[in-house]
Order: structure tokens, then sequence, then C-alpha cells
């Protein structure tokens, strides 16, 4: 054998042969080129929901609105996350918190019960009424308070 094989014969003659300069080299199959295609349109999806999307943090709560007063039961654990201003929503509408009371209130007997079940509260536990600037009809709902609102590209330029 030769000291200098490296590349086959068959390939060295097609490579060398003058009447095959000017063919069409294949470089890739369509195939490939269908796939690159996908994976920039995904790239380029990811980047426009990264600038122009929105992640939320929302916090589950019971509003009872009664004689035009809105109200959300929250553990003074979680009323420490509160402020005024804070968006709420409830079934399609949105609202904000118009006060967060410093001082928590003890469940009694006098509180509905289809407004403990929703809350996941019993008689005896210690709650912060939230006052609620909302426009729905009388009632008990489930709703969120949005927490924080934050853009997904501030964590790749934070």
């Amino acid at each position: 054998m030769s000291s200098n094989t490296i590349f086959r014969k068959a390939s060295l003659d097609r490579v060398s042969s003058p009447d095959q300069l000017n063919d069409y080299i294949k470089i890739s199959r369509p195939g490939v080129w269908l796939i690159l295609g996908t994976v920039i349109v995904l790239l380029v999806g990811v980047c426009v929901w990264g600038v122009f999307g929105i992640l939320t943090t929302t916090q589950g709560v019971v509003i009872v609105v009664e004689e035009g007063k809105a109200l959300c039961y929250v553990t003074p654990e979680e009323a420490k996350n509160l402020v005024s201003g804070m968006e709420v929503r409830v079934e399609g509408s949105t609202g904000s918190i118009a006060s967060v009371p410093s001082r928590p209130v003890k469940i009694t007997d006098r509180f509905d019960e289809y407004t403990l079940y929703l809350g996941g509260l019993k008689t005896g536990d210690w709650v912060v009424a939230v006052n609620v600037d909302i426009s729905i009809p009388e009632g008990v709902y489930t709703g969120e308070i949005v927490l924080e609102t934050i853009s997904p590209i501030s964590f790749v330029l934070n």
C-alpha cells in the first residue's frame, strides 16, 4: 500500500476529471432545508415572544361582593405581598386593590360556608379582608391578584 492513500482513488479521479468541473455539486437535500427553516421560524417566534410576551405571577383569592363592596380574604402572610393598586382579575373583569388593612380578622360562624370552601379557610383562621375596587354583581367569586408582571427578555438582559 502506498503511504499517501488518505482518499480513495475513485474520489480523486472524480475531482481531477476536467469534464466534471462544471457539474452541479449537491450540498444538501430539501429535507435539510425544511428542518433548517422550521428551526429558524421557531427561533424567531421565541424571540418575538421574549420581547412582546408577558409572564405574570398571580395569587388565587376568594372575592365576596355584598352591598356594592368587594372584599377578598387572604392569609396575613399573603397580605404582606399586597399593595394598593395591584390588578385583580375576576371572571373577565379587571379591578384593583383599594386598600390592604394591617390588622387581620378572625373567621367566625357568620362567614358564608361557600366562601370558606372556595378559599380553603375554616372557622378560627385569621384572614385579612382586602378591599377591592371592581364592578361585578353581588356574589362569591374566585379570582386572582397579579403580584408581578415581567417580560421574558428581562431574564436574558439581567
